[in-house]
């Protein structure tokens, strides 16, 4: 009976003492300090009618929408893609492709990227040109409209790993996590919205 009961204390001591402690608890402190349900996204897209002229002058009347709804400041990704749809489904047809990301004016390429921080309940706008667009991750787009019905598909996705590797240099400060780009929100979304261009 002894010995039983011995055997028993002997198999708890050995378990607790295989729990980690609060204090033994590692945090990555890589990962991002806000999660991805606080951000709302949502474009504004004019019911009436866009002219092509206004589409040419760059006055489209198109915003994309940020909203920080939780409690704390949110670094963003400052780029969003974008694909013009036709009323058939299929992409529309462009007149302009530009690479994004020619000469670079600081040692490494992570900190030419001017990072979003959004305050808790805060809004961050762009405005949204079709001639061109200049908030594409990798090229500025331009598209030949004419007129009729269009869908806009906007997708915002930040990868970190794959952002990171851009820089070949092996720069020191790539993992310190008060850098933009190791806090910011980890994502991908996409939302739609109709456009009805005229002449």
């Amino acid at each position: 009976m002894r010995l039983t009961a011995m055997a028993v204390l002997l198999g708890f001591v050995t378990a607790l003492a295989g729990v980690p402690s609060q204090g033994d608890k590692k945090t990555d402190k890589s990962k991002p300090r806000h999660k991805a349900a606080a951000i709302q996204i949502e474009v504004v897209v004019p019911k009436a009618p866009v002219s092509l002229a206004d589409i040419k002058d760059g006055n489209t009347g198109i915003t994309l929408r940020f909203k920080n709804k939780g409690k704390q400041p949110s670094v963003l990704w400052p780029f969003v893609g974008l694909r013009v749809l036709d009323a058939k489904g299929k992409e529309a047809a462009q007149n302009m492709q530009l690479g994004r990301f020619g000469l670079t004016l600081k040692d490494c390429f992570l900190e030419e990227i001017p990072f979003w921080t959004v305050k808790p309940g805060a809004v961050k706008e762009i405005k949204v040109g079709l001639a061109p667009y200049i908030h594409d991750p990798r090229i500025i787009h331009g598209w030949d409209l004419t007129a009729g019905k269009y869908q806009l598909v906007f997708t915002y996705q930040y990868d970190r790993k794959a952002f990171k590797a851009q820089c070949q240099n092996g720069c020191k400060h790539h993992d310190n996590p008060e850098r933009p780009w190791n806090r910011a929100v980890e994502m991908k979304r996409t939302v739609k919205a109709n456009l009805t261009v005229k002449e």
